[in-house]
């Protein structure tokens, strides 16, 4: 199979709207008043929130429309729907008229989300830049002025967002951030830094030939327990699966595909192991999550040439796993049985051999902004002066990597353990202070949010996302409105946003 993480998105600079110019007219320069860096759902709805407050806006997409949930992320986690609402209540309403219901819907097949986004941009007359990344930023003070792209476009703004899983621009503007995880002594969290809480499995860690299965990392024995590092969370792919024979792909094998490479995957399964990809609301398609553990720790400072090959390994590793599971003899029967039941979806990806481009970066670079958000944000201190919508889900942590204990014993290390004792949370407001650099008067942050590991394994969800793109870009739009800087209208905003119909505080 041949997949690719950019395509045909590689060309020039494309700029759709009617604001600015034909669908099919091409240029090196563009001036908006606001300007979002990252095409993901949370920037389409901070492009969405900026041209509802009068704004001219342009997104870079910086990768594909729609981000995670148009590129297999369907099985939405949204924690307690009533914290939802705003933009991001209207995507899972729009989300069920695709379908021909009057209900929201929350599981959705990748083109539905695709056709939503879309719809979203193509509605509040969004200037869409395609194929390019960034290069270079321009400043004045305290205030960011323009942005270069790779494709050499220059595009400049009044005020900027950036939507993107990586935080690249507001690393690039020299914004302070944080990749890996705190201490625990940091911001007093129980559960913070490395191996807080050890989930030890028993296993054979090592091959026939006495070497660490390719799974396994040897246990690092130097590091104090709860300190720091920079390690995160596993990436994956989210795959749209289809169990309907017309519409089914067989899991192929990529190129130099090993078998031996998943020994210690298939010690994992036995006779009673069940393969249970989560349903979508096409009965016949379904989204299978995953991990590739301790091959992401490089991506959030990685250049773009090097995030291709992070990507294509993780590609290699996932598109072989299932070869593995659906073609080799040593696999149980009963397993690699339910593994057949299923293939790729024929109709989704249809230009990238039915695979997402996106990887799901479940966690980068995360901002230190006016305020930070830590554990307690999201237990008991969880209300806000100035909100501008809550969160609700666990704290949820995939392992950063397994590493070899002894020769019968592995560490699965970095999550917040099985039970809601070390992962609850009650829903809790968002400070719109965790949006805003120190740095900056006229820059807001929507994905890569001021917050401990900790607290941002709650916050990243795709709703709250979309829930902090939105206020970000009515923040963004007002600030190029009227002239002001962005902790100027902190008292605003959360106003603002509930006269669109936001949740941003807790019932009284």
């Amino acid at each position: 199979m041949e997949f690719t993480r950019r395509g045909v998105v590689q060309g020039g600079l494309l700029l759709l709207g009617g604001s600015f110019g034909s669908r099919a007219e091409a240029t090196t320069a563009l001036s908006v008043d606001v300007l979002v860096y990252g095409g993901a759902a949370g920037g389409i709805m901070a492009a969405y929130a900026a041209a509802r407050e009068g704004a001219r806006v342009a997104i870079v997409l910086a990768g594909p429309l729609g981000g995670m949930p148009a590129q297999g992320l369907g099985w939405s986690d949204t924690g307690k729907r009533y914290v939802i609402g705003g933009l991001a209540a209207r995507f899972f309403q729009e989300i069920g008229a695709y379908y021909g219901l009057t209900t929201p819907v929350k599981n959705f097949e990748p083109q539905a989300a695709w056709a939503v986004f879309r719809k979203f941009l193509d509605e509040a007359d969004v200037a869409i830049v395609n194929g390019a990344y960034l290069s270079d930023i321009l400043r004045e003070g305290r205030k960011l002025t323009a942005v270069r792209l790779t494709n050499g476009a220059v595009i400049r703004a009044k005020a900027f967002v950036d939507a993107s899983y990586e935080g690249d621009l507001l690393a690039l503007a020299g914004c302070s951030y944080r990749v890996g995880r705190e201490s625990r002594a940091e911001f007093e969290e129980p559960y913070a830094g490395f191996d807080a809480l050890p989930l030890v499995n028993p296993a054979a860690t090592r091959n026939a030939q006495g070497r660490l299965f390719a799974a396994l990392l040897p246990y690092p024995a130097q590091q104090e327990r709860y300190s720091a590092d920079a390690r995160i969370q596993s990436y994956t792919f989210r795959l749209c699966l289809s169990d309907d024979p017309a519409n089914m792909r067989a899991f192929e094998a990529p190129a130099g595909y090993e078998a031996d490479r998943y020994l210690f995957e298939l010690s994992q399964v036995n006779d009673t192991t069940v393969f249970r990809p989560g349903q979508l609301q096409n009965k016949t398609k379904y989204d299978l999550n995953g991990d590739y553990f301790g091959a992401s720790w490089r991506w959030p400072l990685a250049s773009l040439a090097e995030r291709d090959a992070i990507w294509k390994a993780h590609r290699d590793y996932q598109a072989g796993l299932l070869h593995f599971y659906s073609t080799d003899p040593r696999v149980p029967k009963s397993f690699s049985d339910q593994v057949n039941v299923f293939g790729l979806a024929r109709d989704e990806f249809t230009d990238n051999d039915n695979w997402p481009r996106q990887l799901y970066v479940r966690e980068a670079r995360r901002l230190r902004g006016h305020y930070v958000m830590t554990a307690k944000d999201c237990t008991t201190s969880v209300t806000k002066v100035h909100s501008i919508g809550m969160g609700s889900y666990s704290f949820d942590s995939h392992a950063t990597a397994l590493f070899a204990i002894s020769g019968d014993t592995f560490d699965s290390e970095g999550t917040f353990g099985p039970t809601l004792d070390t992962r609850g949370t009650v829903p809790y407001e968002i400070p719109y202070e965790s949006l805003v650099p120190v740095e900056y008067d006229n820059l807001l942050v929507s994905v890569c949010v001021s917050a401990s590991h900790m607290a941002f394994s709650s916050i990243r969800l795709e709703p709250q996302y979309m829930i902090m793109g939105e206020a970000a870009g009515c923040a963004a739009g007002l600030i190029a409105r009227r002239d002001v800087h962005s902790l100027d209208l902190r008292a605003d905003v959360g106003d603002v946003l509930k006269g669109y119909g936001a949740i941003v505080s807790l019932p009284t």
